[in-house]
């Protein structure tokens, strides 16, 4: 069985992601939602999408690092 980031998995990452501060432009976050969907779960990030989700990330684990502190 293959999962994809898809559905709310995807719909849940870009609103924690808001809620963390990660500033998603309104007009791309469509583009980016099917992006995601299209990703599967442990599966190589494509790189059109790379730069998007390592700001993301690298925004969640800087907020988790202030918050262990």
């Amino acid at each position: 069985m293959r999962w994809y980031a898809e559905g709310d998995a995807a719909h849940h990452l870009v609103e924690v992601a808001r809620q963390r501060g990660v500033k998603i432009e309104t007009e791309q976050e469509e583009s980016l939602l099917l992006a995601l969907k299209s990703v599967r779960v442990n599966s190589a990030i494509p790189k059109d999408i790379y730069l998007a989700v390592a700001r993301i990330y690298a925004y969640l684990l800087n907020d988790t690092k202030k918050e262990a502190n």
